[in-house]
């Protein structure tokens, strides 16, 4: 009988070995948790900005469209031949035009802010939480910064922000005055 006490000494520290082992499991496990939490945060953070960005780049998309839509309009409306020379004299607001041919010719300017001298053909719009403007320079071909035009040929740039000011971006697009003004003849009924 003499090894009995021996059994309950080491019962007793197979006990105490559990209670470490089932907290140490359980640490494992909250933290565990906690990466997990974490790491799902990130991934909605950067989900969010890349929607904002997606949106900024929509938007400035949208405000080109428009802009391209009203000079459209705006030489169909009038019939005498003009070219723009008015709008990038409109533009340039008495100083030089903007170098259109780099981002930086525009410095921070975005969806919202102006941060040039020039006119913007389109003012800041808002447009469903986001909003827009749109430059008009010379193409390059007659120089980007040049005030007269020849060649009915102008470099819409757009510049767009995503919702609340979260995002950005850049769209250019060369416009030119199409050959017949007149609108397309729409089918009989």
């Amino acid at each position: 009988m003499a090894s009995t006490p021996l059994r309950r000494s080491s019962r007793k520290s197979q006990k105490g070995i559990a209670l470490v082992i089932t907290l140490v499991l359980m640490c494992l496990v909250i933290f565990m948790g906690f990466g997990v939490s974490l790491s799902a945060r990130d991934s909605q953070r950067v989900g969010t900005a890349f929607k904002n960005q997606q949106t900024a780049f929509e938007t400035a998309v949208a405000g080109l469209e428009r802009a391209k839509e009203n000079l459209r309009l705006q030489r169909f409306n009038n019939t005498s031949a003009i070219n723009f020379n008015t709008w990038l004299a409109t533009a340039r607001n008495g100083g030089t035009l903007d170098a259109s041919n780099t981002l930086a010719g525009f410095g921070t300017t975005n969806g919202t802010d102006n941060a040039t001298t020039n006119t913007p053909f389109l003012a800041s719009t808002a447009l469903d939480g986001s909003t827009y403007q749109v430059f008009l320079t010379n193409d390059n071909g007659e120089g980007v910064q040049a005030a007269t035009d020849t060649n009915d040929t102008v470099t819409l740039t757009s510049f767009g922000s995503g919702p609340n000011r979260v995002g950005f971006s850049a769209v250019q697009a060369v416009y030119s005055i199409p050959a017949n003004l007149a609108l397309p003849k729409l089918p009989a009924l």
